[in-house]
C-alpha cells in the first residue's frame, strides 16, 4: 500500500511540473517541446483514459495543449539531467532565443537525478581504479553531450531574427490610424514603444509576439485605449500585411471600435489572414455589421465579443463558414429571439451567451455535443429543461442556466454528465427534489439551487456517493465543495446526517427556507466548512456543542432569524478562524458567552441583536482586537458602558440600542466609532462633546433621559470637517437654543431634535446643511458594508483562452440601517446600506424641530433647502407668516407647520410643490383663501382646522361669508367701543363723586372728634 501511494505521489508531482512548465511557456511561444525522464508521464499524456486517478490533472494538461498546436513530449535519459539544467541556467540570461523555452521547459519538469553525481578524484584518498575509470567515462559522456547541446544552442541563436521591414512599416501605419481615433490628450499613450527607430526590434515592442525563427508577427494586442468619438471604425485593410498572425486582440477600454471597413477587399478582408485563430473584440461598441467580416476568417477558433452592442437574432447563419470555431463569447450583448441552427459548429467547446435577451427553443444546441462549457445565464429561456439537448452533452464541465424562467423538475439524465464540475440552476422556477441520479456526478464541486421553488423535505442522499476504499470501513467520498439551495420553499427537518454525507463541503447556503426543529449534530463533522448560512428558517432548540468544537474552519456563520435558544457561544468553542458571526433575531438567553475569545484575533463582525441576552457588557470584549461591527441591540443588557470599550480602536459600528443601559454616556465612545446607536436606553446627563467629532457619521441618541444643551462643538480643522450625516436627539430633555455650530455640519441628511425643551429662534444659517444642492452627492453617501471572500475553489473554470483559473465565490456582508423618522404624519422606517444600494435612506433628507419651545419667525432661508423631503416645525410658538421661499422646496413631500401662531395667507405659489403629499397648517391664525390646484386639491379640511379665517375648499366656508362676518365684526366692535366709552364715563363720574363724598365724611368726623 505504501509503495503504491509513494508511486502515485511522485507521478502527481511529475504531472504538476509539466502543467507548471506549460503555463510558464505560454508567454514565449506555442510551438515547444517538453522532455522528461519519466516514461510513465509520457504514457499518461498519450493514453489519459488509462489513468483514472489522474483525471483531474490530465484534464488540465489537455486544456493547456489547446494552446500548443505542435505539442510534443519526449523522453530524456536521466543522465542528461545535469546538462539540461546547466543549459537552462545559461539561456535564462539570454531571452532573445527560442531555445530558452525549450530548455526551460525540460528543466522545469522534475528530473530524478539524486542518484547521479560526480565526485572529483582529489576529494578522496580511497578511490580505487574502478572508480577512476567510471568517473572518467562519466566525464567524457557529460562533455560530449554538453558539446552537442552547445552546438544546438548556437544554431538556435543564429536562427533568431527580428521583425521584417514590411511588417514594421505596417505596424507604424496601424499606430497612425489608432492615433487618429484617440483622444488628443491620449496620443502619447498609444503604443509608445512602436517607434521609427530602425535599431529597435519591433518583435520586442509592447503588445507584439513574433515567430523567433521567421521574425514574422504572430500576435498583436493594442491594449487599453480611449477613442475621441463614438464613431470609430477600424480599417482592417491595415492588418493584411500580417499574413502569419495567429492572435489578434482589439479590446479597447472606452469608446471602442464601432465597426470595420475595408475599401479594397470589403467583407473578404480577413480571409487573407489564413493563420488567424484567436480574435478578441471584447469591450467595444460593435454591432451585427461585423459578422460578414468575421465569416471570412474561416481559420478562427476563438472569438471574444464580450460586452458589445450586438442586437437582433443569434448570428449563426452569418457565421456558417466558421466551422473550426471552438470558443465563442457573446456575453453580455443585446441578442434577442430564439437560437438559430448550429449544426456547422460541431467543434465548439465553449459557448457563452449569458446576459442577453434570448428566449424560445434550445433544440438548436443539440448538435453541440463537444461542448465543455455552456452559459445561458440571465436570459429569458422558459419551460422545462430540454432533455434531448443537455443530456447528450457528455463532455460538459460547466453548465450555467441561472436567472432564466425554467420550470418543472430536474431531469434524471443530468446525472449522466459525469464530467460536470459546476452546475448553476439558481434563480429559476424549478420544483420537486434532487434527482437520485445526481449521485453519479462524482466530479461535481459547485451546485447552486438558490431562489427556486423546491418544496417539501430536502433529501441530500443523491449527493452522497458512497465508495468502499481499501479500508475496513465504508466512508463517504464526494467532491462537492459548494452547495447553495437558498431562497426556496424547502421545509421539514434538516437532514440529520448531512455532516457525514458531505464531509468535504466548504460552502453551504440554505437560508430563506422553512427548515424546522433542531440543528443537526452531525454538522460538527464538517471539518472543512468555512461558510454556513442557515438564516431565515424555523430552527429551534440549542446548538450542539459538537458544532462549536468541530467546525474549526468556519469563517462565516449566519444563523439569524430562527428560534434558537440557550447560551452562546459556550466556553469550549473552537472557532479559531471565525470572521463573521450573525446570531441576531433568535431566542438566545444568558450573558454573552466567553467562547467568543476563541476568535479574538479574527472576528470582525458580531451581531447578537434581538435576543433575550441579560447581564452586562463584559469587559473582556476588548480582547476581540479585530472587531469592526458590534451589534447587541434589543436585548435586556444592563449596567454601564465598560471603559474597555473605549480602547477598541477597530470598532467603527456600535449598536447598543434597546437595552437597559444607564449612567452617563462615556466621552471615550466617540473616539473611534463612526456609526453609534444608543437609542431607547436610560442614559442620563449631558451629551459629550466628543460624540460630534469628525469621525462620527451617524449618531442616534433618541429616547433617553439626556439633559443639558446641545454641545457647541467647534471644528478647528477646515480640511477635515465633521462628517455627521444623521443626528437623532429626539425624545430627551435637552434645553437651551439650537447652536449655530450645527450649521457647519454640511453633510447632514437627517436632523431630528423633536420632543425636547429647546427654545429661542431657529438659526437662519441652517440653510447651509446638505439639503442644499451646493453639497456634492458623493459627500453625503451612506454605505455600511464590507467585501467578504470566505471561499476559494480550485475548479476547472474555462475562461477566455481555456487557461485554468480559480473560481472564486465572493460575498459582501453588510448591515442594513433602519432610521425611524416622522414624516407624512407617521413614524416611518427608512432603510439603507445594503450590498446593492443605499435603499430609501440614501434618498431621505429631513429636519424635525417639532414639540419644542421655539419662537420667532420662520427664517426665509429655510426655503433654500431644496432637497429636503420632510420638514416638521409643529407644536412650537412660531409667529409671522409662512415664508414665500417655501415654494423653492421642490422635493418636499411632507410639510407640517401645525400648532403654532402663524398668521397671514397661504401663498398660491405653494401649489408648484408637485411632490407634496402631506400639508398641515392646522391650529394657527391663518386667513384668506386656501390655494387650489395640483397637490392642494388632495388635502382635506383636517389640514386647515383651527384657522377660523381661512375660506374656500375644503373648509366648506365661503369666502363671501367670511368677508361679511369680518365687516360685521368690525361694525359691532365699533358700537361696543362707544358703549364701553359711555360706561367708562359713568363709572368715572360715580367713582369721583363717591371718593369726594367719602373724603368729606371723614373730615366731618375728624372735626367732631376733635
Amino acid at each position: 500500500m505504501f509503495n503504491l501511494w509513494a508511486r502515485e505521489s511522485a507521478l502527481h508531482s511529475e504531472v504538476e511540473e509539466l502543467r507548471s512548465a506549460m503555463e510558464s511557456m505560454l508567454q514565449y511561444s506555442t510551438c515547444q517541446s517538453f522532455g522528461t525522464d519519466c516514461k510513465d508521464l509520457i504514457a499518461m499524456i498519450k493514453e489519459p483514459h488509462a489513468w483514472p486517478s489522474f483525471a483531474t490533472e490530465l484534464e488540465k494538461i489537455k486544456t493547456l495543449k489547446i494552446c500548443f498546436p505542435d505539442f510534443k513530449i519526449i523522453h530524456i535519459p536521466r543522465a542528461q539531467n545535469h546538462i539540461s539544467d546547466f543549459l537552462a541556467k545559461i539561456t535564462r540570461h539570454n531571452g532573445d532565443c527560442a531555445l530558452f523555452p525549450i530548455i526551460s521547459s525540460i528543466s522545469s519538469i522534475r528530473m530524478f537525478a539524486s542518484d547521479y553525481h560526480f565526485v572529483h578524484p582529489e576529494t578522496t584518498d580511497k578511490m580505487d581504479s574502478k572508480s577512476d575509470i567510471l568517473f572518467a567515462m562519466e566525464r567524457k559522456i557529460f562533455l560530449g553531450q554538453f558539446l552537442i547541446w552547445v552546438v544546438l544552442l548556437l544554431g538556435q541563436l543564429r536562427g533568431c531574427k527580428s521583425c521584417i521591414e514590411k511588417e514594421r512599416k505596417a505596424l507604424l501605419e496601424l499606430k497612425k490610424h489608432l492615433i487618429s481615433l484617440s483622444v488628443e490628450w491620449g496620443y502619447d499613450t498609444v503604443q509608445p514603444t512602436w517607434t521609427n527607430d530602425t535599431k529597435s526590434d519591433c518583435c520586442l515592442w509592447e503588445g507584439l509576439e513574433c515567430n523567433r525563427t521567421s521574425g514574422r508577427v504572430i500576435g498583436i494586442s493594442i491594449g487599453d485605449m480611449m477613442f475621441e468619438n463614438f464613431s470609430s471604425p477600424l480599417n482592417i485593410y491595415l492588418l493584411q500585411p500580417f499574413e502569419d498572425i495567429r492572435s489578434l486582440s482589439l479590446s479597447v477600454e472606452q469608446n471602442g471600435f464601432d465597426g470595420f471597413f475595408d475599401d479594397v477587399e470589403g467583407y473578404k478582408s480577413l480571409r487573407r489572414l489564413r493563420n488567424l485563430e484567436i480574435l478578441d473584440l471584447s469591450s467595444n461598441r460593435l454591432n451585427d455589421s461585423i459578422f460578414p467580416f468575421l465569416n471570412g476568417a474561416s481559420s478562427l477558433k476563438t472569438i471574444f465579443l464580450h460586452n458589445n452592442l450586438i442586437e437582433g437574432p443569434f448570428p449563426a447563419e452569418e457565421q456558417k463558414d466558421l466551422t473550426n470555431l471552438e470558443l465563442l463569447d457573446l456575453s453580455p450583448n443585446m441578442l434577442k429571439g430564439s437560437l438559430s441552427e448550429l449544426k456547422d459548429w460541431t467543434n465548439l467547446e465553449l459557448l457563452d451567451l449569458s446576459r442577453n435577451f434570448l428566449n424560445g427553443s434550445m433544440l438548436e444546441l443539440k448538435d453541440l455535443i463537444n461542448l465543455e462549457l455552456l452559459s445561458l445565464a440571465q436570459n429569458s429561456f422558459s419551460g422545462p429543461i430540454p432533455v434531448e439537448v443537455f443530456c447528450e452533452m457528455k463532455n460538459l464541465r460547466e453548465l450555467d442556466l441561472s436567472e432564466n424562467h425554467f420550470v418543472g423538475q430536474l431531469p434524471l439524465c443530468l446525472g449522466s454528465l459525469k464530467k460536470l464540475r459546476v452546475l448553476d440552476l439558481s434563480s429559476n422556477q424549478f420544483s420537486g427534489n434532487l434527482p437520485s441520479s445526481f449521485s453519479s456526478l462524482e466530479s461535481l464541486e459547485y451546485l447552486s439551487l438558490l431562489n427556486n421553488n423546491f418544496k417539501g423535505i430536502l433529501s441530500l442522499n443523491p449527493l452522497a456517493n458512497l465508495t468502499k476504499l481499501k479500508m475496513p470501513t465504508t466512508i463517504v467520498h464526494n467532491n462537492l465543495q459548494l452547495l447553495d439551495f437558498s431562497k426556496n420553499d424547502i421545509g421539514g427537518l434538516f437532514p440529520d446526517n448531512i455532516g457525514r454525507l458531505l464531509p468535504y463541503l466548504v460552502h453551504m447556503n440554505g437560508s430563506n427556507n422553512g427548515f424546522q426543529r433542531n440543528f443537526p449534530s452531525s454538522m460538527g463533522e464538517m471539518k472543512n466548512i468555512s461558510f454556513l448560512d442557515l438564516s431565515n428558517n424555523n430552527f429551534s432548540g440549542n446548538l450542539p456543542r459538537s458544532f462549536f468544537t468541530g467546525c474549526f474552519s468556519l469563517k462565516y456563520l449566519k444563523l439569524s432569524h430562527n428560534r434558537f435558544t440557550g447560551h452562546v457561544p459556550p466556553r469550549l468553542t473552537n472557532f479559531t478562524s471565525l470572521d463573521v458571526l450573525r446570531l441576531d433575531n433568535n431566542l438566545f438567553t444568558g450573558e454573552i458567552g466567553v467562547g467568543l475569545l476563541s476568535s479574538n484575533a479574527t472576528l470582525s463582525i458580531l451581531d447578537m441583536s434581538n435576543n433575550l441576552l441579560t447581564g452586562s457588557i463584559p469587559s473582556w470584549i476588548s480582547n476581540l482586537s479585530n472587531l469592526e461591527f458590534l451589534l447587541l441591540s434589543d436585548n435586556n443588557i444592563q449596567g454601564t458602558v465598560p471603559p474597555s470599550l473605549g480602547n477598541m480602536s477597530s470598532v467603527s459600528f456600535l449598536d447598543l440600542s434597546g437595552n437597559l443601559l444607564s449612567g452617563a454616556i462615556p466621552s471615550y465612545v466617540g473616539h473611534y466609532v463612526r456609526y453609534l446607536f444608543l437609542r431607547d436606553n436610560n442614559f442620563t446627563g449631558p451629551i459629550p462633546d466628543t460624540l460630534l467629532a469628525r469621525r462620527v457619521r451617524i449618531l442616534d441618541l433618541r429616547n433617553n433621559k439626556l439633559s443639558g444643551s446641545i454641545p457647541e462643538f467647534v471644528s478647528t480643522d477646515l480640511e477635515d470637517p465633521p462628517e455627521l450625516s444623521i443626528l437623532l436627539l429626539r425624545g430627551n430633555s435637552l434645553i437651551g437654543s439650537i447652536p449655530r455650530q450645527l450649521c457647519d455640519l454640511r453633510t447632514i441628511r437627517i436632523l431630528d431634535l423633536s420632543h425636547n425643551k429647546l427654545s429661542g429662534y431657529i438659526p437662519s444659517c441652517l440653510y447651509n446643511l446638505s439639503f442644499d444642492l451646493g453639497v456634492a452627492e458623493e459627500d453625503t453617501n451612506i454605505y455600511i458594508g464590507r467585501d467578504y471572500n470566505p471561499t476559494s475553489f480550485q475548479l476547472e473554470y474555462y475562461k477566455s483562452t481555456f487557461v485554468v483559473e480559480k473560481l472564486v465565490v465572493k460575498y459582501t456582508t453588510y448591515h442594513e440601517i433602519a432610521i425611524n423618522f416622522a414624516t407624512k404624519e407617521r413614524y416611518d422606517s427608512y432603510t439603507g446600506g445594503t450590498e446593492f444600494s443605499e435603499g430609501i435612506l440614501g434618498y431621505m433628507y429631513g429636519m424635525d424641530l417639532s414639540s419644542n419651545e421655539l419662537s420667532g419667525v420662520i427664517p426665509q432661508e429655510i426655503g433654500n433647502l431644496s432637497r429636503v423631503r420632510a420638514l416638521n416645525l409643529s407644536h412650537n410658538y412660531l409667529s409671522g407668516s409662512i415664508p414665500s421661499s417655501f415654494s423653492n422646496l421642490k422635493d418636499i413631500e411632507s410639510l407640517d407647520l401645525s400648532y403654532n401662531m402663524l398668521h397671514g395667507s397661504i401663498s398660491q405659489q405653494l401649489t408648484s410643490l408637485i411632490s407634496l403629499a402631506v400639508f398641515d397648517v392646522s391650529y394657527n391664525n391663518l386667513s384668506g383663501m386656501v390655494p387650489q390646484g395640483r397637490q392642494f386639491n388632495t388635502f382635506d379640511k383636517s389640514s386647515y382646522v383651527g384657522n377660523p379665517l381661512l375660506c374656500g375648499l375644503p373648509t366648506n366656508i365661503s369666502c363671501d361669508q367670511t368677508t361679511e362676518r369680518s365687516e360685521e365684526e368690525d361694525n359691532g366692535g365699533g358700537e361696543e367701543e362707544d358703549e364701553e366709552a359711555v360706561v367708562d364715563m359713568l363709572v368715572f363720574y360715580y367713582s369721583t363723586g363717591s371718593t369726594y363724598l367719602t373724603a368729606l365724611i371723614c373730615i366731618l368726623l375728624l372735626n367732631y372728634v376733635l
